[in-house]
């Protein structure tokens, strides 16, 4: 029992075959780790990452899939028993009666709302149908000199092109571009409910028209002169080099190293001479005897314990091995592809000058088109929104985050609405789920349906009938005690439904748009001809004389074939006859003379 006690305090061995004390120990730990550590590579940089805030609609620890998704949705939409309940009070008009009584509490003159919004649509039609219609622009006006017409030259209206030059359009057409923009208004400080999860706005709808205009010149490019009777050649040389390059390249380092250190010590001396001093005996076997308990040590011991004192022998074996394998390996592996090809296209032109006394400077400008941006409210519909209530991506919190593979986008569970089958598809009859804002604003977004072509005063009866509808079985409030701030909220409604559709009415129509102006790729040359005040009328008058001489060259030739065709039917009527004298008579001599023959 001394034995065991006392090896328990002493600790672990030395290298030498001796005990160390437990602080000694502890520390020889602490230093061979501290070396341990200190031979290894020290450890890479690692950037620190940002701090990421999870996606909204979830817990830090929640694991997002598509039930989770579903049973969030169908915790805010009605249940199977709300269906039954609103079955219940439409077929006993209540529904229909409370929308009246917030139709009355609003004071809204619904009739003046239709006739004023039935104006706006009006206006804004007569207004579309005027940009609509292309006016023919005046003719250009002349030089001031007018030149009789050649002959042979009549205006051929089958011949003439319809095509509109200025607009590249058909004659009577415009073309007309449209764009469309939507755009969410939410009203923070309408709350009905309690919670105020549910907000009211409205589903703002513009279309931005380009009408096109037109055409005119922009910048100019470049010109060139030519002296009279000079000829240029203009070569437009486009050449293309395309070049595809891909290589790689990888390089490897390997450092190895190997320490291995080992010691042995056996030191008898101080054993033998403790056990002397103490009482015990060794004897030559190896068995020492203790007052209380007998124990056999695996030393083997000869001779008496004087001896042992006497002889004490100590044998240290040290041995130190130290191996060290730096190999810098460079595997360069470079893989290049190149791909390259051209392609060269050359336009040949000539330019000539004709005139004999004028400079000609050819302008080449670019061509700018020319538009009419008009905009207008195409849509205006009440909007009730729950937004934030799912999160943005699939899978645990270090996938949402982006730390861990690829986060999948939540695809929100609009089936739960319109499904046929669904306790909630009775909101379709007063609302439709706007899939875009839905997505926009991580919730559910239900527009009402307050179509831009319905009736006015039939609509606003819908919508009010929507908000009791939306207030009972959305907001878990009741709508009777609720009749006051959803007839303020139906009045807000309406006012801003007018007030949108007036503005637009008044901004919308010709010289009310906007210009704009886009360059193109084309390119218009203008010839302009130099004066010459020396002969300039000559000239024209010359060129004149010269068509009139040619058309008389025609007129005789054209008599003078008349002429021979009737002197070819004489003949042939002579032949019939059997007159085979000469048609020609016999030249008549001065003198009576005959002329020989053959002469």
């Amino acid at each position: 029992m001394r034995s065991l006690k006392k090896a328990r305090t002493m600790g672990t061995k030395d290298p030498y075959g001796g005990w160390l004390p437990v602080d000694r120990t502890a520390k020889e730990i602490a230093r061979d780790k501290a070396e341990r550590e200190e031979a290894l590579p020290p450890a890479p940089a690692k950037q620190p990452k940002p701090e990421v805030t999870p996606s909204p609609g979830a817990a830090v620890d929640d694991f997002v899939d598509e039930f989770y998704v579903e049973k969030i949705a169908r915790e805010k939409l009605p249940k199977a028993e709300d269906y039954a309940e609103y079955a219940r009070l439409a077929g006993e008009g209540v529904i229909r009666g409370i929308a009246a009584r917030v139709i009355e509490r609003a004071g809204y003159d619904l009739g003046a709302f239709a006739r004023k919004v039935e104006a706006a649509d009006a206006a804004l039609a007569k207004a579309e149908i005027a940009l609509n219609t292309k006016q023919a622009p005046p003719a250009a006006p002349g030089d001031g000199q007018v030149w009789p017409g050649l002959p042979g030259v009549t205006p051929d209206p089958v011949c003439t092109s319809q095509f509109d030059v200025k607009d590249l359009a058909l004659t009577g057409r415009k073309a007309v571009t449209v764009r469309r923009y939507e755009q969410p208004v939410i009203f923070p400080d309408v709350l009905i409910a309690a919670s105020g999860a549910w907000r009211f706005g409205q589903r703002m709808e513009f279309s931005q028209e380009w009408r096109h205009a037109g055409f005119t010149l922009g910048d100019l490019s470049t010109s060139l002169s030519l002296l009279p009777g000079e000829e240029l050649t203009v070569e437009v040389s486009s050449w293309q080099r395309n070049k595809t390059e891909i290589a790689s390249e990888s390089e490897q380092t390997v450092k190895r190293s190997l320490e291995n250190e080992q010691r042995s010590s056996d030191e008898r001396a101080c054993t033998n001479a403790a056990a002397s001093a103490f009482g015990y005996s060794v004897t030559a076997t190896g068995s020492v005897t203790y007052p209380v308990a007998s124990a056999s040590v695996s030393a083997s011991v000869s001779g008496s314990s004087s001896e042992q004192m006497e002889h004490s022998s100590r044998a240290i074996k040290e041995s130190t091995t130290k191996a060290v394998c730096e190999v810098s390996s460079r595997r360069a592996i470079k893989c290049t592809q190149t791909s390259e090809f051209g392609s060269e296209s050359t336009t040949t032109r000539r330019i000539r000058n004709p005139s004999a006394c004028h400079t000609v400077t050819f302008n080449f400008f670019q061509v700018v088109k020319l538009y009419d941006v008009q905009l207008r409210l195409s849509g205006n519909n009440p909007l009730l929104v729950l937004p934030g209530i799912f999160p943005r991506f699939y899978g645990p919190l270090e996938v949402r985050r982006g730390e861990t593979g690829r986060p999948t986008e939540v695809d929100i569970p609009f089936h739960l609405i319109e499904d046929w089958a669904s306790p909630a598809v009775f909101l379709t009859a007063y609302f439709d789920v706007d899939r875009m804002f839905s997505r926009l604003m991580n919730g559910i977004a239900l527009r009402a349906r307050f179509e831009h072509s319905d009736p006015p005063e039939a609509a606003a009866r819908r919508l009010a009938e929507g908000l009791v509808v939306a207030c009972k079985f959305l907001l878990r409030q009741d709508p009777e005690q609720q009749v006051a701030p959803l007839a303020a909220l139906l009045k807000n409604y309406l006012e801003n439904i007018l007030a949108q559709r007036e503005r637009s009415a008044a901004t919308y129509g010709p010289g009310k748009g906007r210009p704009e102006e886009l360059n193109t790729p084309g390119i218009y040359v203008d010839a302009l001809r130099g004066r010459c005040s020396a002969c300039d009328d000559q000239s024209h008058s010359s060129a004149y004389v010269d068509v009139l001489a040619r058309h008389e060259e025609m007129l005789r030739q054209r008599a003078e074939n008349a002429l021979t065709g009737a002197e070819l039917k004489r003949r042939e009527a002579l032949l019939e006859k059997g007159d085979l004298a000469p048609f020609e008579p016999p030249p008549v001599l001065v003198g009576g003379a005959q002329p020989a023959p053959g002469g």
